[in-house]
Order: C-alpha cells, then structure tokens, then sequence
C-alpha cells in the first residue's frame, strides 16, 4: 500500500490552513463579545487564537517536507502557497498586535 503524499494533498491543506488561519485572525479582531460572556478577556483570547494561527502556519510547513519526488512547476506552487501563508501569518500578527498593543511583544513568528 503506497501512501505517499500528493499536490493535491498538499492543496487540500493548503485551503484548510488558510480558511483556519482566517478564521482566528476573525474571531481575534472582532469588535464586540456577547454580553454575557463578562468572563471574557480579549487580549488573551487574542493571544491564544494567534497561537492557533502559528501552529496552522507550522502544521503546513511540516507537510512541505514530506512531498518527495517534486517538479519545478510543483516547487513554485509550493512556494506560491507557502509565501501566501506566511503573509497571512505576519497580517494577522499585525492585525492582533495593532488592536491589542498589550500582546504585541509577545505574538511570535
């Protein structure tokens, strides 16, 4: 049984990383919380979507490695979806650390 890793399972996640990553960076930018969740503290749910956002970013990474066997024309795709979330990555850092000056030091990339 060959189980080697395709493009197209390359793409798949490539969409599925980026709709996440959008996402969090969504739900960490909103503007206005439900009135009974006083619980809530925006600054650290922030913080925690935009690690959720790095370990996406992260997740996709490791599964350009394992693509073996690649042609220049899936290199460049590779790249392109690569480039696309790393900007995604450094957007949302941005983003969150321009709304929430009191996390900014501490969002990573």
């Amino acid at each position: 049984m060959n189980l080697e890793l395709t493009l197209t399972d390359v793409e798949q996640k490539y969409h599925y990383v980026i709709e996440h990553m959008d996402f969090c960076r969504d739900a960490a930018l909103i503007d206005e919380f439900p009135v009974h969740a006083t619980w809530l503290h925006p600054p650290t749910l922030a913080r925690w979507l935009y690690g959720s956002i790095l370990e996406f970013a992260l997740e996709y990474d490791k599964l350009l490695g394992k693509l073996k066997n690649r042609t220049h024309n899936q290199n460049t795709q590779l790249l392109e979806w690569g480039y696309d979330v790393i900007d995604r990555l450094q957007e949302s850092k941005i983003a969150i650390g321009k709304k929430y000056p009191e996390i900014a030091g501490e969002l990573r990339i």
